[in-house]
């Protein structure tokens, strides 16, 4: 191992304060050790921060789903979902929507950040131009009427059961 060098001052009340200088090659060869564990330790960190997105993104898409099908108790909420899928401005749009900056955000990872150095983030020089983002898939009208098709049946069923329950009480106070 390196060398040690501890220096010491006198106070004026016979204290002793003291510090101590690491030699230079020392430092070089702690550093060189340090290296490994500290790639080890990034990798780590970013394999547990993916993880915890993955379960975040699982769990907020499993409470939007519960929300979603509360809303639809109503029928004004069933054709908010109807007109805004048949739109194309709908939650697929939004899932397709996220789920192309999930990948596009990959492929940044995959050919330009993780190729980067410490030095390239300050040498902006070094950096090539990004990939083009892919563009967004647009539904097709099947698509659209498979996902819609549950808010359909929820407005025609609303139709038909109000416009029953309405006709049975007007036709029983006629009576």
């Amino acid at each position: 191992m390196g060398r040690m060098i501890q220096e010491s001052n006198t106070l004026q009340e016979g204290k002793t304060t003291g510090f101590f200088r690491l030699d230079e090659e020392f430092v070089n060869k702690m550093n060189e050790e340090m290296v490994p564990l500290e790639e080890e330790a990034r990798l780590k960190y970013r394999d547990l921060a993916t993880q915890l997105d993955r379960r975040y993104q699982q769990e907020r898409k499993y409470q939007d789903a519960i929300g979603i099908n509360f809303s639809r108790i109503t029928p004004t909420a069933s054709f908010i979902f109807l007109a805004t899928d048949a739109t194309q401005t709908g939650q697929v749009k939004r899932n397709t929507y996220f789920q192309t900056g999930t990948r596009y955000y990959e492929v940044l990872d995959a050919e330009m950040f993780s190729k980067m150095s410490d030095a390239a983030l300050i040498e902006t020089e070094e950096i090539s131009s990004p990939p083009s983002p892919p563009p967004l898939a647009e539904l097709t009208l099947e698509e659209m009427l498979q996902h819609a098709a549950l808010d359909l049946l929820l407005l025609c069923f609303f139709a038909g059961g109000f416009t029953s329950v309405a006709f049975l009480k007007f036709f029983r106070s006629d009576i």
